[in-house]
């Protein structure tokens, strides 16, 4: 699942974001599950600490790609946008 995961976000390197970690629900289990897609100190950070987005910037990403998938769009036509 980790693989799919990167292969579908990889668009988000267009905008110079890098999926670190995606949390997933299991409804089966109803349990949440955290896959992470980069191990801690790959990332070229300046400082340590790490940086939390505010809550829009989490809302309009969460749409930018509800958007994406939703209408099926290419990364090719996505840069186009």
């Amino acid at each position: 699942m980790k693989e799919q995961c990167h292969t579908t976000l990889s668009f988000l390197s267009l905008y110079n974001y890098v999926a670190t970690k995606v949390e997933v629900f299991n409804e089966e289990t109803s349990q949440l599950e955290t896959l992470r897609l980069l191990e801690k100190g790959k990332l070229p950070f300046f400082d340590d600490t790490e940086k939390e987005m505010t809550d829009k910037e989490l809302n309009d990403l969460n749409m930018w790609m509800y958007m994406k998938d939703k209408f099926n769009i290419s990364n090719e036509a996505w840069r186009e946008f």
